[in-house]
């Protein structure tokens, strides 16, 4: 975990210097450039119109209108307003358009807004850095920057639309798109049936059979019919193709520094292995210095932090349960072609340990950032559903665990009884999901514009001492925790338990070369 420094670092991103302020002069108040900035509104494309309040002058109230326009509960936003003299409506302002990826602000009226509300204006373009427009419905000023404090410059138009297409020209994107997934297709390519989308989201796997990697694909073909087949492998294949790209990228996991070797009793699934796969696996069970040197396999792989951060990535974009074995599964052949032996505690067909399968979807981001305006509190419920993580393990989550890109975040799991041990206190890092990122890059850009330091809680005032207000925000968004639910005490995260053991020469064809799969939301992991 980074350490924790002693002055809160700046929202992130910060621009270097703050853009012109562009006034489009509209003196006869027509009807037309009203409609063309309400006509631009479109938050999910980074481009917020805010109507400000008729008769409010204070900034916090101008903050409660861009919370409004960000979709943002009124009541809830009123709320924020209310709090520390209206700094916590300003802060969650900020932050949300931080976290949306807001690149432009269109404000209408701006001519009847008092010089502190415009002020604020330009500073929340200047801290999000967006781009700001400001449409002026009366005569021209002798003197802007009296009437824009702290603007740094102003360009002057006399229309909307071209303003708006000289700022979508000058646009410099937060992030470059999202790459396609490169996947390399390992699988053997004799006739086989058409597979369709593995991640169709709109298409229900059917009950997976129970058996490990060796015998899944081939007891799935025996009791599906023929469509449901097609779509299981897909999933499986696409999850076996993911693995095998990874480890190419990534390197030799045995070569990694923390790699030691370990005893260990015999793995998971001992029974359902045969053929070669157990003469690879027969001395698992053996200390090290009871292998001969011309059999150096197998030994157990300690650097398991890129493996865990490779595998929340690999199903977090999971729309079922069963999607989720499915990719495991397929990862775990990927795996075993490349010499590894991965170990998941998936036991009869059943997740065992949380996070297994992420409980978030897309859906349900966008619904936690529509009826929460307080991004702690949104941040909180997101990552209760992504992680599957305990409540007193969330509390402990320092502002510090969150990376500076919001892609992962670091947990602490307690010591705790499982399975008769007793275990140390661990690090698990997890992936955050493409659509929740910006929701807890808001929650960390408001809790440091409102003066916390990277080693306070980041979630500590969105899930109360006893949970109670993750309860309240689950309630508005009309979602379940299961971690609230669930009365398991005695259990570990799933890659807790999850190992590898390194068994074998890689069988993979090196000369595969990566071909761009379909665009994802989620990325893959890099080394």
């Amino acid at each position: 975990m980074s350490q924790a420094l002693p002055q809160p670092s700046p929202p992130s991103p910060q621009p270097t210097a703050a853009a012109p302020v562009t006034i489009v002069l509209d003196p006869h108040d027509d009807a037309d450039c009203l409609h063309q900035a309400l006509a631009a509104h479109d938050p999910a494309a980074g481009c917020v119109t805010v109507h400000p309040t008729p008769g409010a002058s204070t900034d916090s109230q101008l903050c409660l209108d861009v919370l409004i326009a960000l979709g943002k509960p009124a009541d809830q936003a009123a709320t924020l307003s209310g709090r520390a003299g209206g700094e916590h409506a300003v802060a969650a302002a900020t932050a949300w358009l931080i976290g949306s990826h807001t690149w432009l602000i269109i404000a209408v009226r701006t001519h009847l807004l008092s010089a502190a509300q415009r002020a604020r204006l330009v500073c929340l373009a200047h801290e999000s850095g967006a781009k700001l427009i400001v449409v002026w419905h009366a005569r021209a000023e002798q003197d802007w920057t009296a009437c824009f404090p702290g603007a740094t410059g102003f360009h002057l138009a006399d229309r909307l639309r071209p303003a708006i297409a000289a700022a979508r020209l000058e646009r410099k994107p937060w992030h470059s798109a999202v790459p396609a997934r490169q996947v390399l297709h390992c699988a053997e390519r004799g006739p086989q049936p058409a597979r369709g989308d593995p991640d169709l989201d709109d298409v229900t796997l059917p009950a997976l059979p129970t058996s490990d990697f060796l015998r899944f694909r081939a007891d799935a073909y025996r009791r599906l019919s023929l469509s449901q087949f097609q779509h299981v492998d897909g999933v499986y294949t696409y999850g076996l193709d993911l693995a095998c790209t990874w480890l190419l990228r990534h390197g030799d996991l045995a070569r990694a520094p923390a790699t030691r070797r370990l005893p260990s009793t015999r793995p998971a699934h001992w029974g359902a292995m045969t053929g070669h796969v157990r003469d690879r696996a027969s001395i698992l069970h053996r200390l090290p210095e009871e292998i001969a040197p011309d059999h150096p396999y197998p030994y157990r792989i300690g650097a398991l932090h890129p493996l865990r951060l490779f595998l929340t990535d690999l199903i977090a974009d999971c729309p079922t349960r069963e999607h989720a074995i499915a990719r495991i599964r397929g990862a775990q052949a990927g795996l075993f072609l490349h010499g590894y032996l991965l170990t998941v505690p998936i036991l009869m067909g059943r997740p065992a340990g949380p996070g297994l399968i992420a409980q978030l979807t897309a859906e349900d981001a966008e619904r936690i950032a529509t009826h929460l305006a307080h991004p702690v509190h949104a941040a909180a419920l997101a990552t209760a559903l992504f992680t599957g993580a305990r409540l007193h393990d969330l509390q402990a989550i320092p502002l510090a665990a969150l990376s500076p890109d919001a892609t992962t975040i670091e947990i602490r799991e307690g010591t705790q009884a499982a399975d008769g041990l007793v275990l140390p206190e661990e690090t698990i890092t997890y992936r955050v999901p493409v659509y929740a990122r910006g929701i807890l890059a808001a929650a960390r850009a408001f809790l440091l514009l409102t003066g916390h330091h990277d080693e306070e809680p980041l979630l500590e005032q969105g899930l109360g001492s006893r949970g109670q207000q993750l309860l309240i925000s689950a309630r508005a968004c009309a979602l379940t925790v299961p971690s609230l639910q669930e009365h398991a005490e005695h259990h570990r995260s799933w890659l807790r338990r999850t190992t590898c053991w390194k068994v074998g020469e890689p069988i993979h064809p090196a000369s595969s070369q990566p071909v761009a799969g379909r665009e994802s939301a989620q990325e893959m992991p890099h080394a």
